[in-house]
């Protein structure tokens, strides 16, 4: 069973039913023509000197889990994109802190208003191909105990990928991204590994299946649909992007 491991796999935080964020590390790497590369490699040199030389590759997912498992349900963050994710978490933050985006009226409900909300609305594409990911402020709705909180619309990928997360649970993605050190994270899984190669580990193995869905579409960033500041329906890609006409500069 161990030595048949593709990779280890670790929850970092699931901020909401439906949200998970894990860390991975492969423990080999796919070279083609059925051929693998391990993690690890020892060069020897001439004068009977070693070196040991590790090679981990290590990602964080965020990964909706709505239904059945499919691809563009996922993000995939490494050390090259991190940062943009993490920045972007900034920016809105500040803006629900101190952009003036939320307000109290007078019947003491949360309103928005949507130039505000437009502003601080981060747009992120430059975190790798076929990846995409919307952060856009909102007032966020739970019907099971009749109240109303600010919060953050969270887009995968597709318009239809969405999660609606309280300002803590946001807030709890920051953090967790923020705090991460990959190097370090991954050096710890691997640990646990070898400890289950020297079987000084017990763990239970429970068998999954993946169904990878074939419909795979980009966010498309140049739309010029429409969209609602708070969400209890699916938003369709041609309601996406244009902000809602300002009535009285909120919207409820």
């Amino acid at each position: 069973m161990v030595e048949n491991m593709k990779k280890i796999t670790a929850m970092l935080l699931q901020p909401t039913k439906n949200l998970h964020l894990k860390i991975h590390v492969k423990l080999f790497n796919e070279l083609g023509d059925g051929r693998k590369e391990n993690f690890h490699k020892i060069f020897t040199m001439d004068n009977g000197e070693s070196i040991f030389q590790l090679d981990l590759q290590s990602f964080i997912t965020i990964e909706l889990k709505d239904g059945n498992w499919s691809k563009d349900k996922t993000v995939i963050l490494d050390q090259k994109n991190i940062y943009q994710v993490i920045a972007s978490c900034k920016k809105i933050l500040e803006g629900i802190y101190d952009g003036g985006i939320f307000a109290i009226n007078k019947d003491k409900k949360i309103i928005m208003y949507s130039e505000e909300r437009d502003k601080y609305t981060q747009k992120i594409y430059n975190i790798g191909t076929h990846q995409r990911m919307i952060m856009q402020p909102a007032v966020i709705y739970d019907d099971a105990e009749d109240n109303e909180y600010e919060g953050v619309v969270l887009y995968l990928n597709k318009t239809d990928n969405y999660v609606e997360l309280p300002i803590d649970a946001f807030e709890s993605i920051y953090y967790t991204l923020s705090q991460v050190n990959l190097f370090v994270y991954s050096s710890q899984l691997l640990n646990i590994y070898l400890n289950l190669v020297n079987k000084k580990v017990e763990i239970n193995q429970t068998v999954v299946g993946n169904k990878p869905s074939k419909n795979f579409k980009n966010i498309d960033f140049e739309n010029k649909g429409t969209t609602k500041s708070t969400l209890s329906k699916t938003v369709t890609k041609e309601e996406f992007f244009n902000m809602p006409n300002k009535e009285d500069k909120a919207t409820t």
